[in-house]
C-alpha cells in the first residue's frame, strides 16, 4: 500500500521517513524533493532559481504520478514524502495520508539554508503567508495525524546514529504505536464532522474501535447529523458508542436509534439542560445513563433511579482547577 506523508516546512517529515525504516526495514520510503532532484539532474535550489516554484509545481505532480504508477500493487508498505506546498488535493482519496505537524507550526518558521519562496518577503512573512492555507487543507484531507513532541530533534539524530538504542527507546516505541495505529487503551474518541467527511479516516476509526483500540466512540448530536449518526451506529452495532445528548430534539433521535433492530449502546450521556421526562421514559435499556451538568456550581439535582450525575464544570485556565 502506498502512504503519503504531509506537513509544513520543517515539521521533520524527512527525519520521520528515516525513522520509518528503523519500525519497518522491509518498508520502501520516498522523498519526492529527491526524486525531482535525481531524474532531473538538478538541484531543488536550482529548480526554483532559474525556472521558478511553478515549473517546479508541475514536476511534484509529474514525478509524483510517475511513482504512484512505478509502485501501485507492490507488496511492500511505500511511504511517499511530499514538500509542504504540494496540492494535496491531488493525492487519490483512495489513499492514506499522514499528516505530521508540531504545536510550533502556527508560530512560524525561519529557514536559513533552505530554498526562499518569495526573496521580497521576510522569511516569517514567507511562512505565515502559506501557513493558513495550507493547514486548513492538511486537515481536511489527513487519515491520520502524528503531532511530533518538540525539542527531540537532536534525540532523532542520536538514535539515527546509535542502532544499540533504537530496541531501548520508549520514544522509538511509542512512536511506532502511533504509526501502526496498534495501541490498546481504553480512551474514549469523540467523532467529528471533519472524521466523517474523509472516508479513509472514518473507515480508519471504524477498524480501531472493532480491534479495541478505541475503547468508547462518542457520538455527539450537536457535532453530527442524524445521518451521520445512523451511519457509524448501522456500521458499528454491537461495540461501545456512547450517545451524547446536547440538542433540543435528542429525545426523536434518542427514540429512533433504540428502535434499530441489533443496535445496542453502550451508553447514554444527556446534557442536563437537555434532560427531559421523555428521554428517561425512552432509555429503558440495559447500558450506561448519564446526565452531566456543566454549571460552575455542583448542581442540586434529583438524578433518577438508575442514572448517575457527570458534573463537568468548565474550565478556562489553571487558576479555575484551584
Amino acid at each position: 500500500m502506498i502512504h503519503v506523508v504531509i506537513g509544513h516546512r520543517g515539521t521533520g517529515k524527512t527525519s520521520f521517513g528515516k525513522r520509518i525504516l528503523f519500525y519497518h526495514p522491509e518498508a520502501v520510503v520516498l522523498d519526492l524533493d529527491e526524486v525531482i532532484s535525481q531524474r532531473e539532474q538538478v538541484t531543488i535550489e536550482h529548480i526554483f532559481k532559474e525556472q521558478g516554484e511553478d515549473v517546479f509545481r508541475q514536476l511534484e505532480q509529474k514525478y509524483f504520478s510517475e511513482l504512484m504508477a512505478e509502485y501501485h500493487g507492490s507488496r511492500h508498505e511505500i511511504y511517499l514524502v511530499v514538500g509542504g506546498g504540494f496540492e494535496v488535493d491531488r493525492i487519490p482519496k483512495n489513499i492514506p495520508i499522514l499528516f505530521i505537524k508540531r504545536s510550533s507550526d502556527s508560530q512560524g518558521r525561519i529557514f536559513l539554508n533552505r530554498v526562499r519562496l518569495q526573496p521580497e518577503l521576510t522569511p516569517l512573512e514567507e511562512y505565515f503567508m502559506r501557513y493558513e492555507i495550507r493547514e486548513t487543507k492538511f486537515l481536511a484531507c489527513h487519515s491520520v495525524c502524528y503531532e511530533v513532541p518538540e525539542g527531540l530533534s537532536e534525540y532523532f539524530k542520536e538514535i539515527e546514529l546509535n542502532i544499540e538504542q533504537r530496541d531501548s527507546s520508549l520514544v522509538l516505541k511509542v512512536e511506532k504505536t502511533i504509526l501502526d495505529q496498534s495501541f490498546e487503551t481504553d480512551f474514549c474518541y469523540t467523532l467529528h464532522p471533519q472524521d466523517v467527511s474523509v472516508p479513509l479516516r472514518m473507515e480508519l476509526i471504524c477498524q480501531m474501535v472493532s480491534r479495541g483500540n478505541v475503547g468508547v466512540l462518542e457520538l455527539r448530536d450537536d457535532l453530527l447529523s442524524k445521518t451521520q449518526i445512523f451511519d457509524v451506529i448501522r456500521k458499528l452495532p454491537d461495540k461501545k458508542i456512547l450517545l451524547s445528548l446536547r440538542r433540543t430534539d435528542s429525545a426523536e433521535l434518542l427514540e429512533q436509534i433504540v428502535l434499530l433492530p441489533g443496535v445496542r449502546l453502550w451508553g447514554l450521556d444527556c446534557d442536563k439542560q437537555y434532560w427531559s421526562q421523555q428521554i428517561l421514559e425512552i432509555a429503558t435499556g440495559d447500558f450506561l445513563k448519564i446526565i452531566s451538568s456543566h454549571d460552575a456550581s455542583l448542581p442540586s439535582f434529583e438524578v433518577p433511579n438508575g442514572w448517575i450525575m457527570k458534573w463537568s464544570p468548565l474550565i478556562s485556565d489553571w487558576a479555575g482547577l484551584g
